[in-house]
């Protein structure tokens, strides 16, 4: 069975990568399964490097990522594109004619996984022009808010859903978003799973790893992710302080950057908040040695699918407490998720103060998480669709 997978360029974009990462990883190893792994990369112009101080990019064929190969398929993308695109909204999709000229690499395929919407328009030319099926990956953002930036995306968006084998999900608050503007079918949840290393590790190696992270306070509470506004970071410093306000002994981390970390430092500045650990962007090696010195991890997003850092922790034993949107009531329980309001930061340092001081166990992760399972459906999936496909040849 020969299998195409096709995302974007997304090395900056945390979740989304690090859950097609795996994917591939687990397709790659997995029996009579011939897997091609695709890159979509942008060239920028001058310009664009200019405005958003980005680095010239080696033009390379080949990225290595987890000793995977992923073919690379440029395209050049000027700043007229940009507005066209992401301002005035006149071009449903960016570089559409360059994307074209990449249709015919994939006719000889059985069938195709795309987790992008380029990469998703690429799949569903390459049905109509050579027949080839294909399934869609959904992962929150990209269907969450850009299918709504204008009537020309949401229509491209409806197209690529209906005219695909399969969609699936990461939650199921995903697919029911996905409702909204098309019919339920050829619809299903594929949930992420955790790797091997997200385990809880023994009290002595948490007690030596504290003390190389110079973690010292009776209560770690900590956050994993990027610095930006989607993930609601600059709700942290209130709860941090109304946390600590509380029980006195506590010291916060965070992991991850981005444009709001400057800011988020003011805010915690100002609030007095205490013991505040800016770890910056970590490998995601270290990531279960850091998660293991937590007793509690927040997460505040105001949108998601389903993030890995929820399940990750849970695995590693940790607490988590969140907001109430996307899929995070699915891996941590409503019972620990808070609707934003103005009520939220208050309900949700409330809910912290509680976990910690009674030294809650975490939920028990269920098995539905789980990469083994989810490449395994993935494969039978890929099997029924071209089987069909075949039959109607």
């Amino acid at each position: 069975m020969k299998i195409a997978l096709i995302t974007t360029d997304t090395f900056q974009i945390g979740g989304r990568f690090h859950n097609v990462r795996n994917r591939v990883k687990y397709l790659h190893n997995f029996e009579n399964v011939d897997l091609d792994a695709y890159f979509i990369r942008i060239k920028d112009d001058l310009f664009h490097q200019l405005l958003f101080k980005r680095k010239k990019m080696p033009i390379e064929d080949i990225t290595e990522v987890d000793g995977i190969k992923y073919k690379n398929l440029w395209i050049n993308y000027k700043f007229i594109d940009s507005v066209l695109t992401n301002i005035l909204g006149y071009r449903e999709i960016m570089c559409k004619s360059q994307l074209e000229r990449f249709v015919s690499m994939f006719s000889h395929y059985d069938v195709i996984l795309a987790h992008s919407v380029e990469g998703k328009y690429i799949a569903y030319r390459a049905k109509e022009q050579f027949g080839v099926p294909y399934i869609n990956g959904w992962h929150g953002t990209d269907l969450n808010t850009t299918p709504f930036k204008t009537k020309k995306i949401l229509k491209l968006h409806q197209q690529l859903i209906y005219a695909a084998d399969y969609n699936l999900f990461v939650s199921k608050k995903l697919l029911e978003k996905s409702n909204e503007f098309t019919e339920n079918v050829n619809k299903g949840v594929s949930y992420s799973g955790i790797l091997p290393s997200f385990v809880p590790f023994e009290q002595s190696v948490i007690s030596q790893l504290k003390m190389d992270y110079n973690l010292s306070n009776k209560y770690i509470v900590g956050f994993v992710g990027n610095v930006r506004q989607i993930k609601n970071v600059l709700a942290l410093p209130s709860i941090f302080k109304m946390v600590q306000s509380k029980l006195g002994d506590v010291g916060f981390v965070i992991v991850g950057d981005g444009k709001l970390t400057d800011k988020m430092k003011q805010l915690v500045k100002n609030l007095e908040v205490k013991n505040v650990l800016f770890m910056g962007k970590r490998e995601p090696t270290e990531i279960p040695k850091i998660m293991n010195c937590f007793d509690l991890l927040v997460l505040p997003s105001l949108n998601e699918g389903l993030p890995l850092v929820t399940i990750e922790a849970l695995a590693c034993g940790v607490p988590v407490v969140g907001s109430n949107v996307g899929g995070i009531p699915e891996s941590i329980g409503e019972e620990n998720t808070f609707e934003i309001n103005e009520e939220f930061e208050r309900n949700i340092s409330n809910r912290i103060i509680e976990i910690l001081v009674n030294n809650e166990k975490p939920k028990v992760l269920s098995d539905i998480f789980s990469w083994d399972k989810t490449i395994k459906d993935l494969v039978e999936l890929c099997k029924e669709i071209i089987s069909k496909t075949n039959d109607e040849k």
